[in-house]
């Protein structure tokens, strides 16, 4: 099924927070340029980024307050601090750092469900052995958060907090 973007901030109909030419722009200097985000469609990608979006609103308690009380996502915001603390972030756009934790979730949505919850993918146990005690756990179980640290670290601690289900990070207020 196709998707079209809406990245119009303040809009009643927006759906993401990156439109697809940010999202490439942001992978041209990514490790991981040449992989799963190069190998998928346009189509792919502009799901991953309109649902990367979506977790991103779901999973994060902002700060601020909502700039248009018409608007469909919780960005714009008001009220917060850039990501140096210097200048309130810009009312009428989406901040930068927010585009490029769109982007790199999107990635991480194209290489795996990162939604799932299942009970054994969640806690990493793949292997249970009961005489001798034999457990077996994944080598990873990072992409089992729906939102993963490498997209936490990208938004500042001060703009909200990961609703459970990933790293909590305190608010830090100026």
């Amino acid at each position: 099924m196709a998707i079209t973007l809406d990245a119009t901030p303040k809009s009643a109909t927006a759906n993401t927070y990156a439109t697809l030419a940010e999202a490439e722009t942001y992978h041209e200097g990514h490790v991981d340029a040449s992989g799963v985000w190069a190998g998928a469609t346009d189509g792919e990608k502009n799901i991953a980024l309109a649902m990367a979006t979506r977790l991103l609103d779901a999973k994060y308690a902002w700060e601020g307050y909502a700039t248009d009380e018409d608007q469909i996502l919780q960005w714009p915001r008001t009220g917060l601090w850039d990501y140096i603390e210097v200048n309130l972030v810009d009312a009428d756009t989406y901040p930068l750092q927010l585009k490029q934790a769109t982007s790199e979730q999107a990635r991480l949505l194209l290489g795996s469900d990162t939604t799932a919850d299942l009970a054994q993918s969640v806690q990493g146990l793949t292997g249970l052995k009961v005489g001798s005690i034999d457990l077996k756990f994944k080598e990873s179980i990072a992409s089992s958060k729906p939102v993963p640290d490498s997209v936490a670290t990208l938004i500042p601690a001060w703009w909200g907090r990961l609703l459970g289900g990933g790293a909590i990070r305190p608010i830090v207020r100026a």
